[in-house]
């Protein structure tokens, strides 16, 4: 109970466990007894066997609330450590929460731009556009009459989310103490990693500063953008920007007559820049943050979390890549088995190893086209792979592959004659 600041919310997040079919979970890590739980199949919803375990899972991390349905959006991005069946659960996570009342609106603004609404802004609706756990969004015009969005994070949310990450740094460690097996998924290493993304989503200056680091990188590249932003009104709780008006990649086609074959590739090729050269890399890309606007000029948004990779780490990359297209079963397994964390005191037989890796490509790639190759299962099965055999991805290698195989995704869906690899 010491290091529980809040012993109610871990007794609430118990209940909700056991209320969706996971009672054995509390019982495991001795939660009952820490968080003053009574008897716990009261809790559990006679309607939970209806769903599969996945679903079940996506269900509770969204009656958890906003720190959990962040954690399970990273999760997401981490086929290393999370079963396919519950990544595509993780991918359709629901965030309804209602908005802020409008006067708590009104007075988050004014207080961090330091004077009234009135005198910042020329119009503000104060009915949002898009509402979120951490944020919500308002249609604002600027005094020269620009048309632009603001983001406004809701209050008291930091206290609320800190008093759930420290519960997750107990039930970490303590997942570890009590479940040697989970050692190599590195429950700790992965709330620590958590913690730190999550922090810096709640600072909106980091947003901005991605921003401007992205239209840097590709003030060169043409048909490819991120909103301009507004530093004299953007704070740690507010960010302002550009109001872009378009659709959704998925929808550009019928919507605003684009053709797929010129923009799926584009975005590809940005985010190869992205990989191999800037080593700055946008860790959210699935359709909804990739907006076409008229004209066929795509708009990239929500900069929240992105990942960085060091030189040596982009090599790795390009190595690995290069290795798959060539059919060099020996260059993929060597790659791999260098970008992984290898844990202290373990004999790793590099021979076993390779024999899977090239199993599995055998699998995926033997006898097909470039064309042809899923490269969505033929990573998962990678990383899969270098787990079985102790093996970690570090996070920014994961972000990478997940970055990588929606890029195909998008791609295959919508011009399915593109050459990926």
């Amino acid at each position: 109970r010491t290091a529980i600041k809040d012993v109610a919310r871990l007794r609430q997040i118990g209940v909700v466990l056991a209320k969706h079919g996971f009672g054995a979970i509390v019982k495991q890590l001795r939660l009952a007894d820490v968080a003053g739980i009574g008897n716990l199949t009261e809790s559990i919803d006679p309607d939970s066997s209806k769903y599969s375990v996945p679903e079940r899972i996506r269900l509770a991390i969204e009656d958890l609330g906003p720190t959990f349905i962040k954690l399970g959006q990273i999760l997401s991005t981490r086929p290393d450590l999370v079963p396919s069946s519950v990544i595509e659960q993780l991918q359709h996570l629901q965030n309804d929460v209602p908005p802020m009342p409008t006067a708590d609106v009104e007075e988050q603004v004014q207080s961090q731009l330091g004077k009234p609404l009135a005198d910042c802004f020329a119009s503000f609706e104060l009915e949002p556009l898009a509402c979120a756990s951490i944020a919500q969004a308002h249609r604002a015009t600027l005094p020269d009459g620009t048309e632009i969005v603001v983001k406004v994070k809701r209050r008291h949310i930091d206290q609320k989310i800190d008093s759930d990450l420290n519960i997750l740094h107990f039930l970490a460690a303590r997942a570890e103490q009590l479940v040697p097996e989970l050692q190599l998924a590195d429950p700790v290493g992965i709330v620590k990693e958590f913690d730190r993304a999550l922090r810096q989503e709640l600072d909106f200056t980091v947003e901005r500063e991605n921003i401007q680091r992205f239209t840097r990188n590709f003030k060169n590249f043409e048909g490819i953008r991120a909103p301009a932003v507004y530093p004299d009104y953007c704070t740690r709780e507010l960010m302002t920007m550009e109001f872009i008006s378009g659709v959704k990649i998925t929808q550009a086609a019928e919507k605003v007559d684009a053709d797929p074959y010129v923009f799926a590739p584009l975005v590809l090729k940005a985010l190869l820049k992205m990989i191999l050269e800037d080593g700055h890399v946008h860790g959210d890309l699935h359709p909804g943050n990739i907006l076409i606007q008229e004209g066929g000029e795509i708009v990239l948004i929500d900069f929240g979390l992105c990942g960085r990779l060091l030189p040596r780490q982009r090599e790795d990359i390009l190595d690995l890549l290069l290795a798959v297209a060539k059919e060099d079963y020996e260059g993929v397994a060597r790659t791999i088995f260098e970008m992984g964390i290898k844990l202290p005191g373990v004999r790793y037989d590099f021979v076993a190893f390779e024999g899977d890796v090239v199993d599995i490509m055998e699998r995926h790639v033997l006898g097909k086209t470039l064309a042809s190759i899923d490269v969505q299962a033929y990573f998962a099965d990678l990383v899969a792979g270098a787990i079985r055999h102790q093996i970690k991805m570090p996070a920014n290698y994961t972000m990478v592959f997940k970055a990588l195989m929606t890029a195909e995704g998008i791609g295959k869906t919508l011009a399915p004659e593109m050459n990926f690899l």
